[in-house]
């Protein structure tokens, strides 16, 4: 064998061996990115459990809830909560802090269970609300939807909703307490159609009572998360998760899938079916309830502390008077402001044409003087047409000497 072929066989050998190596070292670069694979899997099925767990806690939580807590306050009792425990507490023990973002299911599912296909949303806190008043402003932390939503976009982007309205129930508000010699805690604003709470939390800042009704279970989520983000919140308000009518029953809630927080009613034989031309996804079915029903047995703790009053529930707010009327002859709050649409009032009362006329002239027959959104007196209501969706208020007269 010649020196060239010696040396060209070794050449050879050393490129297998060489070969070889690199071949061992794809391979047990392989086997541990394996094991790291398998790893992570195991540890993203532990975090999901985990997640699960958290959520299905959370869940318990919110289905747990006292609704009385703010009406034992109001007649001199010590709040009763189930279990000893408050609500921020239940909330707390499944989230170490307020978190920024959270996800949450959308409909209501049994306590402490979590479905895998539920719907879920999206809500992100937004630290820097601003609530004014002529008695100062106060910052506010809310939760609003991440995204599909008027108000939350309006909210994350400028920190604020409807601000004037606002003020103006606060400065109402103000005024009342001060007429009447309360402390801001002893006043009461009822909110009907509470969304996801700029309303009612912008007043509780300002140290003011509060009773919410929103029928959506989704926005009464996104409210109880924004109460225990801000400390002291849970002791002046009451959320009740029910829808308000003029007779009991059941009924459907749909939004618009880029407008989800803005629910909508149909009831009865329809409640499956869309009024034509309408749009909307259906959020889940809900109770309704009278206020007077719900209220029954209150209204002595309530006279002459309720100081202002919303009603804002695409086009049932007619449907809602009608079930109040012994709260507005007892309790008479000085000082509503309501939504008002003539067409969404016709949809939502059956296609009956004059029920927008039928919700100012019914309002007029309680005392009250209806104002446009120029606060302008309207001298006729049961002619007064809300040709676009506009805001008006009512004004309690006074009531006759009767001495």
């Amino acid at each position: 064998m010649t020196g060239a072929v010696r040396t060209q066989k070794a050449g050879a050998y050393g490129s297998v061996q060489a070969l070889e190596a690199s071949l061992a070292s794809l391979q047990s670069e392989v086997k541990a990115a394996s094991q790291k694979a398998a790893r992570s899997a195991v540890s993203l099925q532990q975090e999901q459990r985990a997640a699960a767990e958290r959520l299905a806690r959370v869940e318990k939580a919110l289905h747990s809830l006292p609704e009385t807590v703010g009406w034992a306050a109001a007649q001199g009792q010590a709040p009763s909560q189930e279990g000893g425990a408050s609500l921020c507490s239940k909330i707390s023990s499944a989230f170490a802090r307020p978190p920024p973002v959270i996800d949450l299911p959308t409909y209501p599912l049994p306590p402490g269970k979590v479905s895998a296909d539920a719907p879920f949303a999206r809500f992100q806190l937004q630290p820097a609300v601003v609530a004014k008043s002529q008695r100062g402003d106060r910052k506010l932390s809310l939760y609003a939807y991440h995204s599909n939503d008027t108000v939350s976009q309006e909210i994350l982007q400028s920190g604020s909703w409807e601000l004037q309205l606002i003020e103006g129930v606060l400065n109402q508000l103000y005024r009342f307490a001060e007429e009447k010699g309360l402390a801001p805690k002893d006043v009461y604003f009822v909110d009907v159609g509470g969304n996801i709470g700029t309303f009612s939390l912008s007043v509780a800042a300002h140290g003011f009572s509060v009773l919410t009704f929103e029928a959506m279970f989704a926005n009464a989520q996104t409210i109880r998360h924004s109460i225990c983000a801000n400390p002291g919140m849970e002791e002046r308000v009451t959320l009740v998760n029910k829808g308000l009518g003029k007779e009991p029953g059941k009924c459907v809630i749909y939004s618009g899938a880029n407008n989800r927080g803005n629910g909508f009613l149909r009831c009865g034989a329809d409640a499956e079916k869309l009024h034509p031309g309408m749009q909307g996804v259906k959020r889940g079915e809900l109770e309704i309830v009278r206020l007077d029903d719900y209220l029954q047995g209150r209204f002595p703790a309530l006279t002459g502390r309720v100081g202002a009053m919303k009603i804002d529930v695409e086009g049932f707010e007619g449907l809602v008077t009608e079930g109040a009327l012994e709260f507005f002859k007892q309790v008479r709050p000085p000082y509503v402001v309501s939504e008002c649409h003539d067409k969404m009032m016709e949809i939502a009362q059956g296609g009956d044409p004059s029920a927008q006329k039928q919700y100012l002239a019914k309002m007029a027959s309680l005392g009250y003087t209806v104002f446009d959104q120029s606060w302008k007196p309207i001298s006729s209501p049961a002619d007064y047409v809300c040709s676009d969706i506009l805001t008006v208020f009512f004004s309690r007269n006074p009531e006759p000497n009767k001495s």
